[in-house]
């Protein structure tokens, strides 16, 4: 069978003048001999497959499109010759292939739709699949393509319909998002990893930053101490040797002076109350020197043990934490400790004035000697 024309109408059934070929078929159908016809009860079939045909027309028109643009028009032709021509094989042939054309219509509407709960339907397909090897062999060919081979060819046009492949493109489209959604949450998920790895080392910088500039204040301050120690470690040597000084010059003058010494002595004797003088005076700022030594010792001891304290103070703070839900004034000692002022005990360091009153009472006993 030649490739027909194929149809470009919006409908097919619908249009008057197929309906009017429909009945007009009909018509002469039913006044044909039934017994002039192969298989048996083939007139009855064909009339119930064309009158399902116009029953179905509209849905037929609007999914049956590869039969109507393949044998529409086909189909058509047939009709119209089969109420023109009047010969008994002329109108047999016509008939057989309104069978098959009419038949492919159906097949292809199941296919899209459902409607196997109509009894007419399920008579054809069992007429059909009991009597379609008594048909002509070109029929039969139609009706064997029918039923299993154009199902296939229907659905290899739709998979190539470009709705179709928008939507397998969708369908991939929608694979890809998800493959990207689950990139980009790996992604976010390890940048913030990163980020929260970064803030903790950001604090600890922060922190260690924070603990070495207290070091490093601690430890200007310690250099500056070291400074006046070794000062106060200077000056009360040079007072100890002036100490020892003034005695050791005034027994060397006497030691060398020996033989003339017996001519001085009231000399030595009114110059003896400034030696000792002099002396007192020495012994004066050489012990507050000394005290001020005492002193600058004992506040680099207390710089030194918190340059050790602030090594130790983050994790002594962790620690604390959890007892401070239990004490809230656990770091208080510790806090009063670091940053209390260096302690200076001044209790013992003499005034400027105890060593004049000092002199004045030494004074006061020489003159009432005298």
């Amino acid at each position: 069978m030649k490739e027909p024309e194929k149809m470009q109408f919006a409908d097919f059934l619908s249009t008057i003048e197929m309906k009017s070929s429909l009945s007009s078929f009909q018509n002469k159908l039913r006044a044909v001999r039934t017994d002039l016809y192969e298989p048996e009860g083939f007139i009855d079939i064909l009339d119930i497959i064309l009158t399902s045909v116009q029953d179905h027309a509209a849905d037929i028109d609007s999914l049956c499109r590869f039969n109507i643009e393949s044998i529409g028009g086909q189909f058509r032709k047939e009709l119209l010759k089969f109420t023109h021509i009047s010969g008994a094989k002329e109108e047999e042939s016509s008939a057989y292939r309104v069978f098959c054309l009419a038949y492919r219509l159906l097949c292809e509407l199941e296919f899209h739709k459902e409607i196997n709960n109509e009894p007419e339907l399920h008579s054809i397909h069992n007429y059909v699949d009991k009597n379609h090897a008594l048909f002509p062999t070109e029929i039969a060919r139609q009706l064997h393509f029918a039923i299993y081979l154009m199902p296939a060819r229907i659905a290899s046009r739709a998979l190539r319909d470009p709705a179709i492949s928008s939507f397998k493109d969708f369908s991939n489209s929608v694979e890809n998002s998800i493959r990207l959604k689950k990139q980009w949450e790996d992604e976010n998920l390890e940048r913030s990893q990163r980020l929260e790895a970064l803030s903790d080392q950001i604090k600890k910088l922060s922190s260690d930053y924070n603990f070495v500039n207290l070091v490093h204040g601690f430890s200007s301050i310690r250099t500056k101490k070291n400074k006046e120690l070794f000062t106060a470690f200077v000056s009360a040597i040079v007072l100890a040797l002036l100490l020892l000084a003034a005695p050791a010059i005034q027994i060397s003058f006497i030691l060398v002076n020996l033989n003339e010494i017996e001519s001085h002595k009231l000399t030595l004797v009114y110059s003896l109350p400034s030696l000792v003088a002099i002396e007192l005076f020495i012994l004066y700022f050489f012990r507050i020197v000394l005290l001020q030594f005492r002193s600058v010792k004992a506040q680099l001891l207390q710089i030194d043990l918190r340059i050790a304290l602030c090594q130790f103070i983050e994790g002594y703070s962790d620690y604390a934490s959890k007892i401070r839900k239990q004490d809230a004034s656990s770091l208080k000692r510790f806090e009063s400790l670091i940053f209390s002022g260096l302690v200076v005990d001044g209790s013992d360091i003499p005034s400027t004035f105890d060593g004049l009153d000092q002199l004045t009472g030494i004074l006061k006993s020489l003159k009432g000697n005298s």
